[in-house]
């Protein structure tokens, strides 16, 4: 007899020790799938933060700079913010409009696509 052959011999008289049984801790019916199970609240994503480079030239960044060491700003994205909040703030009120409607149109693109990842 070969190794083959001795594969292939069943050993009718012992069965395997397959160790525990295994069984789930809760068990369901097809009844259980029927009933309507509570609905999870699925939070809205509001708005998502990421971050995002532009490029400016030396000068826009030395300005930048340069209202940040003078304390109106803690950094350069600080004055940049600084700047835009008092830019919209100064507009007319329809170009106000607009802007924002921009500026939420975006702000929904963002959410869209940042936040389901």
């Amino acid at each position: 007899m070969n190794n083959r052959d001795s594969l292939l011999r069943v050993n009718k008289g012992n069965s395997l020790d397959r160790g525990k049984n295994i069984r789930p801790n809760e068990t369901f019916t097809q009844d259980d799938l029927k009933k309507e199970s509570k609905k999870e609240k699925i939070t809205k994503t509001e708005f998502v933060t990421y971050y995002a480079n532009i490029r400016i030239n030396n000068h826009i960044r030395n300005q930048l700079q340069s209202l940040s060491l003078m304390g109106l700003a803690k950094s350069q994205k600080g004055a940049l913010e600084l700047l835009i909040n008092e830019y919209v703030n100064g507009m007319p009120e329809e170009l106000r409009r607009e802007y924002e409607l921009n500026y939420k149109t975006l702000e929904d693109r963002d959410v869209k696509l940042k936040a389901n990842k």
